[in-house]
């Protein structure tokens, strides 16, 4: 394969780098707002020796365990609506993963990138320069 075909299958990497790039920036620049940490549903006894939590029904209320300061902290989500705190939840994941997808798309746009530059490039001799001395 000659320079200028290896030159345009750079090229074309390239162009599907951004392309593909494009996409994934779309996803971090959503508008919904972002839920970081893990939401799941808590199961627990009241204690009350009458209720029916004490013969296996356990109750249950929607909590979010998250990492604040190293340290991980359970909050209680009484009242909320689950439904949406899982969609804002889901967003944050999916901001998370195109992040990740974005760096290692910009590194691998940067080699290309690189790649299509060396190989551009022209000695001194090709063009039958002459250097002072």
């Amino acid at each position: 394969m000659d320079k200028a075909q290896a030159a345009s299958r750079l090229r074309l990497r390239l162009r599907g780098l951004l392309d593909e790039l494009e996409r994934w920036t779309s996803v971090v620049q959503g508008r919904d707002p972002l839920l970081a940490g893990s939401l799941y549903q808590r199961r627990r006894r009241c204690g009350k020796a009458r209720c029916r939590c004490a013969g296996g029904q356990l109750h249950g209320s929607l909590a979010l365990s998250l990492s604040q300061q190293g340290r991980s902290r359970l909050i209680p989500l009484a009242g909320l609506d689950a439904s949406e705190l899982r969609r804002y939840n889901i967003a944050d994941r999916h901001v998370r993963e195109a992040r990740k997808k974005l760096q290692s798309l910009c590194q691998a746009l940067l080699q290309e990138t690189e790649r299509l530059h060396r190989l551009r490039r022209v000695s001194p001799d090709h063009l039958r320069l002459s250097l002072p001395a």
